[in-house]
Protein backbone atom coordinates (compact mmCIF):
# COMPACT_ATOMS: atom_id res chain seq x y z
CA UNK A 1 0.00 0.00 0.00
CA UNK A 2 0.98 3.71 -0.77
CA UNK A 3 0.27 7.50 -0.54
CA UNK A 4 1.09 10.32 -1.91
CA UNK A 5 0.80 13.69 0.60
CA UNK A 6 0.96 17.16 -0.04
CA UNK A 7 0.96 19.68 2.40
CA UNK A 8 0.19 23.54 2.24
CA UNK A 9 1.16 26.12 5.39
CA UNK A 10 0.37 29.61 6.29
CA UNK A 11 3.00 31.82 8.25
CA UNK A 12 2.06 31.93 12.33
CA UNK A 13 1.14 35.53 12.81
CA UNK A 14 4.11 37.54 14.33
CA UNK A 15 1.30 38.31 17.25
CA UNK A 16 1.58 35.25 18.28
CA UNK A 17 5.22 34.73 18.53
CA UNK A 18 5.83 34.34 21.90
CA UNK A 19 7.59 38.08 22.97
CA UNK A 20 10.60 37.03 24.06
CA UNK A 21 11.58 34.71 20.93
CA UNK A 22 10.23 37.73 18.21
CA UNK A 23 12.83 39.83 19.99
CA UNK A 24 15.53 37.19 19.68
CA UNK A 25 14.62 36.83 15.91
CA UNK A 26 14.48 40.52 15.20
CA UNK A 27 17.67 40.92 17.03
CA UNK A 28 18.98 38.34 14.88
CA UNK A 29 17.93 39.99 11.48
CA UNK A 30 19.22 43.25 12.57
CA UNK A 31 22.33 43.48 10.44
CA UNK A 32 21.48 40.88 7.71
CA UNK A 33 21.24 42.35 4.32
CA UNK A 34 19.45 39.49 2.59
CA UNK A 35 17.98 36.49 4.29
CA UNK A 36 16.21 38.36 7.30
CA UNK A 37 13.97 36.18 9.54
CA UNK A 38 11.60 39.09 10.86
CA UNK A 39 11.86 42.21 8.05
CA UNK A 40 10.17 45.05 9.92
CA UNK A 41 6.19 44.40 10.21
CA UNK A 42 6.66 41.15 8.02
CA UNK A 43 8.56 37.68 7.88
CA UNK A 44 11.71 37.78 5.74
CA UNK A 45 13.49 35.24 3.18
CA UNK A 46 15.10 33.88 6.32
CA UNK A 47 11.86 32.65 7.45
CA UNK A 48 10.52 30.13 4.72
CA UNK A 49 10.45 26.70 5.79
CA UNK A 50 10.80 27.07 9.20
CA UNK A 51 8.32 24.91 11.35
CA UNK A 52 8.30 27.07 13.99
CA UNK A 53 7.40 30.05 12.51
CA UNK A 54 4.28 28.39 10.04
CA UNK A 55 1.01 26.38 10.67
CA UNK A 56 -0.57 23.43 8.75
CA UNK A 57 -3.72 24.83 6.98
CA UNK A 58 -4.18 21.85 4.59
CA UNK A 59 -2.86 18.23 3.67
CA UNK A 60 -4.38 16.30 0.92
CA UNK A 61 -3.88 12.23 0.82
CA UNK A 62 -4.27 10.37 -2.23
CA UNK A 63 -3.76 6.13 -1.62
CA UNK A 64 -2.50 4.35 -4.67
CA UNK A 65 -5.55 1.93 -5.09
CA UNK A 66 -7.93 5.06 -5.11
CA UNK A 67 -9.24 7.71 -7.06
CA UNK A 68 -10.46 10.19 -4.62
CA UNK A 69 -7.83 12.59 -2.80
CA UNK A 70 -8.67 13.44 0.65
CA UNK A 71 -8.42 16.96 2.16
CA UNK A 72 -7.94 17.51 5.99
CA UNK A 73 -8.13 21.05 7.37
CA UNK A 74 -9.46 23.17 10.49
CA UNK A 75 -7.38 22.83 13.84
CA UNK A 76 -4.02 22.09 13.29
CA UNK A 77 -3.63 19.26 16.22
CA UNK A 78 -6.52 17.46 14.88
CA UNK A 79 -5.69 17.57 11.11
CA UNK A 80 -2.22 16.38 11.61
CA UNK A 81 -3.97 13.87 14.13
CA UNK A 82 -5.59 12.28 11.34
CA UNK A 83 -2.99 12.34 8.70
CA UNK A 84 -0.62 10.48 11.49
CA UNK A 85 -3.39 7.57 11.22
CA UNK A 86 -3.37 7.98 7.16
CA UNK A 87 0.19 6.91 7.32
CA UNK A 88 0.15 4.02 9.49
CA UNK A 89 1.00 0.55 8.19
CA UNK A 90 1.57 2.08 4.81
CA UNK A 91 4.46 0.38 2.64
CA UNK A 92 5.37 4.10 0.98
CA UNK A 93 4.67 7.64 1.35
CA UNK A 94 5.11 9.18 -1.63
CA UNK A 95 5.54 12.81 -2.87
CA UNK A 96 7.45 16.14 -4.57
CA UNK A 97 10.03 17.33 -2.28
CA UNK A 98 8.62 16.15 0.73
CA UNK A 99 11.50 14.88 2.62
CA UNK A 100 12.79 17.86 2.68
CA UNK A 101 9.77 19.99 3.32
CA UNK A 102 6.31 18.44 3.68
CA UNK A 103 7.35 15.22 6.00
CA UNK A 104 9.85 17.37 8.41
CA UNK A 105 7.09 20.46 8.57
CA UNK A 106 4.11 17.62 10.05
CA UNK A 107 6.46 15.84 11.92
CA UNK A 108 8.00 18.82 13.96
CA UNK A 109 4.16 20.58 14.30
CA UNK A 110 2.73 17.31 15.48
CA UNK A 111 4.98 17.05 18.35
CA UNK A 112 4.52 20.93 19.41
CA UNK A 113 1.14 19.73 19.51
CA UNK A 114 2.34 16.84 21.63
CA UNK A 115 1.52 14.43 19.03
CA UNK A 116 2.94 11.15 18.78
CA UNK A 117 4.36 9.84 15.43
CA UNK A 118 7.04 6.83 14.36
CA UNK A 119 8.31 9.00 11.80
CA UNK A 120 12.24 9.33 12.47
CA UNK A 121 13.67 12.29 12.15
CA UNK A 122 16.30 12.38 9.52
CA UNK A 123 14.91 10.49 6.60
CA UNK A 124 17.29 9.48 4.41
CA UNK A 125 17.27 10.85 0.75
CA UNK A 126 17.06 7.76 -0.77
CA UNK A 127 14.50 5.99 1.63
CA UNK A 128 12.84 2.72 0.15
CA UNK A 129 9.66 3.77 2.58
CA UNK A 130 9.68 7.51 2.22
CA UNK A 131 10.07 8.37 -1.44
CA UNK A 132 10.62 11.48 -3.16
CA UNK A 133 9.76 11.92 -6.62
CA UNK A 134 12.07 15.00 -7.00
CA UNK A 135 14.73 13.63 -5.87
CA UNK A 136 14.36 10.39 -8.21
CA UNK A 137 14.56 12.92 -10.52
CA UNK A 138 17.71 15.31 -10.34
CA UNK A 139 18.99 14.07 -6.44
CA UNK A 140 18.98 16.32 -3.43
CA UNK A 141 20.06 19.17 -4.94
CA UNK A 142 18.76 19.27 -8.82
CA UNK A 143 16.62 22.32 -9.93
CA UNK A 144 12.99 21.85 -11.35
CA UNK A 145 9.61 21.95 -9.29
CA UNK A 146 6.61 20.15 -9.76
CA UNK A 147 5.02 21.89 -12.86
CA UNK A 148 8.53 22.10 -14.35
CA UNK A 149 8.79 18.13 -14.24
CA UNK A 150 5.19 17.58 -15.49
CA UNK A 151 6.11 19.49 -18.89
CA UNK A 152 9.00 17.47 -18.98
CA UNK A 153 6.91 14.42 -19.45
CA UNK A 154 3.92 15.67 -21.09
CA UNK A 155 1.63 15.30 -17.62
CA UNK A 156 -0.92 18.43 -17.14
CA UNK A 157 1.06 20.71 -13.88
CA UNK A 158 -0.95 21.18 -11.01
CA UNK A 159 -3.44 24.21 -11.40
CA UNK A 160 -3.31 26.80 -8.70
CA UNK A 161 -6.02 29.54 -8.85
CA UNK A 162 -4.08 31.58 -6.58
CA UNK A 163 -0.97 33.67 -8.04
CA UNK A 164 0.81 34.26 -5.05
CA UNK A 165 1.26 31.31 -2.29
CA UNK A 166 3.39 33.79 0.08
CA UNK A 167 0.46 33.66 2.57
CA UNK A 168 -2.69 30.69 1.71
CA UNK A 169 -4.31 32.50 4.84
CA UNK A 170 -5.27 35.25 3.13
CA UNK A 171 -7.87 33.17 0.71
CA UNK A 172 -10.48 31.01 1.15
CA UNK A 173 -9.48 27.81 2.12
CA UNK A 174 -11.77 25.69 -0.19
CA UNK A 175 -9.23 27.18 -3.18
CA UNK A 176 -6.27 26.08 -1.15
CA UNK A 177 -7.69 22.30 -0.80
CA UNK A 178 -8.01 22.74 -4.77
CA UNK A 179 -4.43 23.76 -5.15
CA UNK A 180 -3.20 20.97 -2.79
CA UNK A 181 -5.35 18.42 -4.66
CA UNK A 182 -3.72 18.86 -7.95
CA UNK A 183 -0.54 18.76 -6.23
CA UNK A 184 -1.58 15.35 -5.31
CA UNK A 185 -2.69 14.88 -8.42
CA UNK A 186 0.29 15.43 -10.72
CA UNK A 187 2.49 14.15 -7.96
CA UNK A 188 0.86 10.55 -7.96
CA UNK A 189 0.60 10.84 -11.73
CA UNK A 190 4.72 11.81 -12.30
CA UNK A 191 5.27 9.05 -10.09
CA UNK A 192 3.33 6.37 -12.08
CA UNK A 193 4.57 7.27 -15.48
CA UNK A 194 8.04 7.28 -14.00
CA UNK A 195 8.24 4.06 -12.57
CA UNK A 196 5.94 1.97 -14.80
CA UNK A 197 8.14 3.13 -17.52
CA UNK A 198 11.28 1.30 -15.26
CA UNK A 199 9.32 -1.31 -14.83
CA UNK A 200 8.50 -2.41 -18.47
CA UNK A 201 11.95 -1.45 -19.04
CA UNK A 202 13.48 -4.15 -16.71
Amino acid sequence: MAVFIDVETAPVSLKDLPPENKAYLEEKSKNKRSGKIIDGENYGAGAIGKFELSKIICCCIKKDDEEIINAYIGDEKELIKEVFEQLVGQDHVIGFNHISFDLPMIKMRGLIHGLHTTMPFNIKSWSEHYIDVRYQLTGQFGVGNLPYWCRVFSIIPPRWELEDKSNLDKYPIEDVVKGCREDVRATAELYNKLNNQLKENK
